[in-house]
């Protein structure tokens, strides 16, 4: 999922106002940018994709259709921790996730 214009889509995003988090986390490839991706939902993508036996780096044809239990919760804890009117974040991986996040 690198190099599909994420990056550049969630710039622009956060020059026209949209609140993207803040807690960042560094993008894997390149520790001189400007970090990227929302922390706590990058790794939240990670661990679950991990847990269901997928690639954690998203490297999968396998969409993430429902999950369960703590997964759920945590889903809800970031939502609800977003206070702002509009909010946002940059991850790949959320792709294999829209069911979930809908």
């Amino acid at each position: 999922m690198h190099r599909s214009g994420t990056s550049l889509t969630g710039a622009l995003l956060e020059k026209a106002g949209v609140f993207m988090g803040i807690e960042m986390q560094y993008p894997e490839v390149d520790k001189t940018k400007k970090p990227i991706e929302h922390a706590d939902i990058y790794r939240f993508h990670k661990t679950a994709l991990d847990a269901l036996g997928l690639n954690p780096n998203g490297w999968c044809l396998s969409c993430v259709n429902h999950l369960t239990g703590n997964y759920q919760s945590k889903i809800l804890e970031v939502i609800q921790g977003n206070t702002r009117k509009v909010w946002g974040w940059k991850d790949p991986c959320t792709s294999l996730f829209l069911q979930v996040w809908d």
